[in-house]
Formats: C-alpha cells, structure tokens, sequence
C-alpha cells in the first residue's frame, strides 16, 4: 500500500460530500439523479468537452458510465486500472505500455495491471500475465454492460482486475477510442493520437465506504519522455519523476502538489527564477533521483517528510516543516564537502514537531543569510547531529514549544571568530537554552562546538541538598588559546534545595571548579572557561571543588597571576611555576587556608615578563598530596614603537597610556620602572642615565613596544 489518506484532506471532503462512496447503479444505459453518486466535476464525475464520464464502486465492482459526444456504434470506451499500485507508481507489477486495441498504444504513467474495453457488440477485459497483456475472449462473463446511442454503461467484478477483492487503493484512467486515435479523456490534460504520453491519471488511495477518496478528485503527473526544458506551473496531486537520464527545469509558476513528490530516476531542476512550491506531503528523492533547488533561493513548504537517498542540491533555498501531524527528515544531508546532499535554511513551523533521522548539515553557500528558523514546534534531534555552517543564524520565537530537544542527539556549530552563539535547547518540555560568549581564542579551519544537553542531576554531583537536575556537555574542536562566558537557564522544577545557594559548576578531570552563585533566578553563569566538558550546578560544601578562577595579566612592574578556591581541604601551600623552554622553574611559595568552605584569593607578580608566559600552579596538601593546575598563559609581543618619541631626555606619549615604562641597557639590566598615571604622557629619563643606549619599553595589556634610543 501506498499511504493513508490526509485526515485533513479527507475532513475536508467529508463536509463537502456527505454521500457514502459505495452506490450500486443500475446497468440500463441511463444515469439518474444521484446515481453513482454527486454529480460534480471532480467528485463522482468529470467531464471532457460535451462526454462526461461517472465512476463509483461497492465492494464487489466497479462501475463506470460515459454519456454524450462520442459515436456509440463504433467508438469504445477504454480504461486503463492499477488495482496494486506501487510508491513509485511506474515501477510496479504490471505494464507502462498499453495493449493496442483500435491501434492505439498509450505511454502510460502506472504500472497498469488491468485494461477494460467495452463497445457496442464487443467487450473485453486484459490483465497482465507473465510480463504481457493477454485477453479474456470477449469476459461476457464478468463485464456487465449496456449501450445506447448516448450512454456506455458497464460494471466488472474487482476479482477480473487481477485482484481478489475491492482494494484498498488504485490509479486509473480512460478515453474514448475509434479507429485510429484517442480522445474525451479522463484526466482531460492528457494527449490524443495513436501513441500519446499520458501523464496524468487519477489517484484513489481510500477505497472504504464513508472515508472514500473521490475517484476524479485526485489528479497525479507522471514524467515521460525526454527532457523537458520550460515547466510552468501545475496544481497536482502526486508528482512522480521516474525517467533515467531525464530532466525537467522549471521556468515560472506554482507547483502546488497535494500530496507527494518523488523522483525515483532523474534530475527535478527548480531553475534560477522565483518559484513558488508546496508539497502537502513529502519529498522524496530516491537513490537515481536528484532535486535541485532554485538558485533563486525560493523556499519549498513541505507538510510531510523530507527524505533524500540521491542527490540534493539546496543552492540557498529554505526548506519550511510546515505539517500538522509530525514530520520527520531522513535519508542523506549530512555532508560538508560540497553543495550537494546538505540543506541551506531551514524553517520548523509545525506544532506537533519534526525529528531527524538522520545527521543534517546547515550549509551557507554563498553571502545570502542562511538561517535555522524555529516559528513553532520542537526539533527533535532524536540521536543524530545537527551541524550549524560558519556563518549560519538561530532565530525565531523560542519557548518550550518552540525549541531543539537536544537531551538525545546534538548541536555541532562551526566557528570561525570570537562573538556570542545561542544554542535554543531544551529537552522533551522544558526550554533551557545555553549561550556562549568567546571573549578570545583562536579559531583554525574547521573549528567547532558540540552542545547537548542532559534532564537528570549529573552523576558526579554530589550535591545533595542544593542542585539543579539538568547538565550541559560542550565540547570543541580547533579552538585554541580561549576564554568563554558560558551561560546557562533552567526551570524551577529543576531546583532541589535553596537556588541562591546554587553555583555555577564545570567537571574537568573527575574536579568541579566553581563559578559564582546564582544571581539570577533561572540562570548560572560560568565565566572564564579556558575548556569544556560538563556544566551544572550545585552546592560549593558538597561538590569536590577547588579551583574558581586561574588568570595571568600584564601589569605594573611585570605579570600579575591570580586564582581563586571556593573549597579547601587541609590546604597546605601552593606552589607557583612557570614553563621556560620546556622546563617548570619554580617562582615561590604562597601560604594556603588549610581547610575552609568559602571563596580564597591569592596573587603573585612575575617581573621577568617573557614573549610567551606559561604558569602553573601546584597545590600541595598536609598530607604531601600533590594537585596541578593550568596552563594560564599570556602572550606579551615586543612589537615596533607606535606612541612614544624622545624629545631630550623626555620620553613623549602621543595616545593611549600603557600601564607602566621600563628602561633597559643592552644587557638587559632593569635601569629604572614606573608605574604612570592616567593622562600622563610625559616622562623625564633620571640623570643617573646618561651618555648610553637603551631601550624603553611601553607595557600595554597585550603587547611591549619598544624604542631604542641614545640618551645623552
């Protein structure tokens, strides 16, 4: 079987058509009021110029009736039947090619597995066997038939159709045939001649009685022949593209599809113009199958799923989840190389959710703004990743029915520069987003974050009064030398405990370091991770913590290094090093608070600064246990003089205020440092400095410049 039937599509008919499907007419050559059931255009009848055809069914036959326009002595009414249709409605069981009856051989676009033919005097039914049409000798027995000058009536059993009972779907359609050609076809767009392409045919995917599809209501396309290079509009059911070697390219116009878009062989080519396209069920690209999509960047509404097992080419274009029932993406768009099998934008405006099944990657082709939309509904991201291109923006109206439930699957975002990302996570029903802030770092190519988040109290929080049940899992790839702000919001019915008691907390190697407390309710700030890994909250006198805050600055006089413990247990001492060419030299020792339960501050100065200054600290227990921490590093570049000249003896600023001047002979002895007030830019060189060549070194945040001069 193909599908259910849209209950939205079907609640729709039913309000409009409230007459049972099932009718059994009276085979005598007239039709009544009300037999075979509404007459309307589209419903229970259609009609082609001055013929007008009715069909209707119970469960024992199907039933047909054409009146008017046609010569009853010798022209004969034809229908083509697919009582086992297929997804791909041309690669099923039975044939594409007709039987050749009155010289007539249609390209058909199912796989028909019946023929019915019914004239004044003859009638006769076909069924594939074997790969070929064969006849029924005349089936007297089984076709029910009247004709008169105006009307053909006639009935067949559902077990003549190659099927044992009333089916649960078919495609059909038919024509009028005389001796030499086709015409008053059902649908009416589709060709005359003696070999016409028909490619349009009547889909009828419910067959029961009181939830029925109507069988000239759903008119479906089918691809045949050769390229065609200019596609205008079409307002269709089921479009299928299943021609190898073949392309279609769209120029202007709608495609309004109701029900699905396939492409088994072939290439679906949207063009280069604004085009408009909705598909009320899915698309689906199969393995030889490939869409591509306007390089106008046009968007595509999609109610049902998005499937890709070929080749898809986004070039820019949102795709818009905008389904009532939920929606899934699957198949291949995961991959990051290239402009083939990925997305561009996406849009989620579905309030029942869409879920992946499978990895997808947001690629941003070209300078247009690729976005990953959330309007309503949940992104499910189910166990797979969902990939965020450098360059790609999150927005829309977020809340916990508008989100990405990340607690199964996770975020991947490419970077490639400091700034602020917001990751709009949450879990089934709870929004608890997470935002990082890269205040430095250095981004190599490929760079990137992962994101997760997990609805459960962290397995090493040991927390046991005030704690949060929820964490966050960052990782991150090519990112090097960085300080990060990490952000993070939960609900209330995440809290255990007193919440103002709740720190902020990151796990690295089995020790919590510790953030400041919650300030803001619903919200924990981490600021200053130098790494990733997990982030939560809890209590600073149950969590195994110790370090807060490890940082190094240039200052005044050489290098300020500070740290700061929320917990100490039986604290000795802690030793400060400092990694030269490879060596830890030891700088000194610095006195610890034994054991306490609330924030230490410690700071040392380093004076001998160097181009690149690595610490370490070493905190030693009582009992001679030893903890390391670090690297903290600074990077202090002696670079050309910008702001400073010698006027005399005077060293003259001419804009921005370093922190301090340092003079030095050529060996490198400290003459004379200075701290400067601010504004000061005008320095006196001290008379003990005369007749030499020194250099002056001006101390800013993060880098030395350097004047060489002779003093005299």
């Amino acid at each position: 079987m193909k599908r259910s039937i849209v209950l939205g599509a079907f609640f729709v008919l039913f309000l409009t058509d409230t007459i049972a499907q099932f009718n059994t007419p009276t085979i005598d050559g007239a039709v009544s009021s009300g037999e075979y059931g509404t007459h309307t255009d589209g419903s229970n009848q259609n009609t082609n110029g001055s013929t007008v055809w009715y069909c209707t069914w119970d469960n024992t036959n199907i039933y047909f009736a054409v009146s008017g326009g046609f010569n009853s002595s010798s022209d004969a009414i034809c229908v083509y039947l697919d009582a086992n249709p297929s997804a791909i409605v041309n690669s099923g069981t039975g044939l594409t090619s007709g039987t050749g009856y009155d010289g007539v051989t249609p390209d058909l676009p199912f796989s028909s597995d019946a023929f019915i033919y019914v004239k004044s005097g003859y009638k006769d039914r076909n069924i594939v066997s074997t790969g070929s049409w064969s006849s029924n000798g005349g089936a007297s027995s089984n076709i029910s038939d009247w004709v008169n000058t105006s009307v053909v009536e006639f009935s067949i059993p559902w077990s003549s159709l190659g099927v044992s009972s009333r089916p649960s779907q078919f495609n059909w359609l038919g024509f009028v045939s005389y001796s030499s050609g086709c015409f008053a076809h059902v649908p009416t767009a589709n060709p005359g001649g003696t070999s016409p392409e028909m490619v349009r045919y009547y889909t009828i995917d419910n067959t029961n009685n009181s939830t029925a599809v109507k069988p000239f209501s759903q008119e479906s396309y089918t691809h045949i022949g050769s390229n065609i290079t200019s596609f205008g509009a079409i307002s269709i059911y089921d479009f299928t593209m299943n021609t190898s070697s073949s392309t279609i390219t769209r120029s202007t116009g709608t495609w309004d599809i109701d029900g699905d878009l396939i492409i088994n062989n072939g290439t679906i080519d949207f063009g280069s113009n604004d085009v408009s396209t909705s598909v009320d069920s899915s698309i689906i690209v199969e393995t030889s199958g490939a869409l591509v999509l306007s390089s106008y960047g046009s968007s595509v509404d999609v109610s049902g799923d998005l499937e890709n097992n070929g080749t898809f080419t986004a070039n820019g274009a949102e795709i818009v989840l905008n389904g009532s029932l939920g929606q899934a993406i699957k198949g291949n768009f995961s991959s990051i190389s290239g402009a083939t099998n990925n997305l561009s934008s996406l849009q989620i405006n579905n309030s029942t959710g869409v879920s992946l099944e499978t990895n997808v990657f947001l690629r941003k082709p070209n300078s247009t703004s690729e976005t990953l939309t959330l309007t309503d509904g949940i992104l499910d991201l189910n166990g797979y990743t969902l990939e965020l291109d450098t360059g790609i923006t999150v927005g829309g109206s977020f809340s916990s029915s508008s989100m990405i439930n990340a607690t199964s699957g996770n975020i991947r975002w490419r970077l490639n520069k400091t700034g602020t990302y917001m990751a709009p996570i949450g879990g089934a029903s709870v929004y608890s987003p997470l935002q990082i802030t890269f205040n430095s770092g250095t981004f190599a190519s490929g760079a990137y974050i992962d994101i997760d988040v997990t609805e459960a109290k962290h397995p090493s929080n040991s927390s046991s009064t005030d704690y949060i049940s929820r964490y966050w899992d960052l990782d991150q790839s090519s990112i090097s030398s960085f300080s990060a702000d990490i952000l993070m919001n939960y609900s209330s019915g995440d809290v255990s405990g007193t919440e103002s008691q709740i720190y902020a907390a990151k796990l690295t190697s089995g020790t919590w370091s510790i953030s400041s407390a919650n300030s803001t309710s619903g919200q924990l700030t981490f600021s200053g991770a130098t790494s990733f890994s997990s982030f939560t909250g809890g209590a600073v006198g149950s969590l195994p913590v110790n370090l807060i805050d490890f940082r190094a600055s240039i200052a005044y006089g050489g290098i300020n290094i500070n740290w700061q413990t929320a917990l100490e247990l039986n604290c000795s001492h802690y030793n400060l090093f400092k990694r030269i060419k490879g060596v830890d030299v030891f700088l000194e020792s610095i006195d610890g608070h034994g054991t306490v339960n609330s924030i230490s501050e410690y700071s040392a100065l380093d004076k001998e600064v160097l181009q690149d200054n690595v610490y370490f600290i070493h905190q030693v227990d009582t009992d001679g246990e030893v903890e390391v921490f670090g690297p903290v590093s600074i990077r202090s570049q002696k670079v050309a003089n910008r702001n400073m000249k010698l006027v005399g003896r005077v060293v003259h600023i001419n804009s921005i205020n370093p922190a301090s001047l340092r003079i030095t002979n050529v060996s490198g002895q400290v003459l004379v440092e200075e701290k400067l007030k601010v504004n000061e830019i005008d320095f006196e060189i001290p008379s003990f400095i005369n007749n030499q060549i020194v250099f002056i070194e001006a101390l800013y945040p993060n880098n030395i410049e350097v004047l060489k001069v002779h003093v005299r």
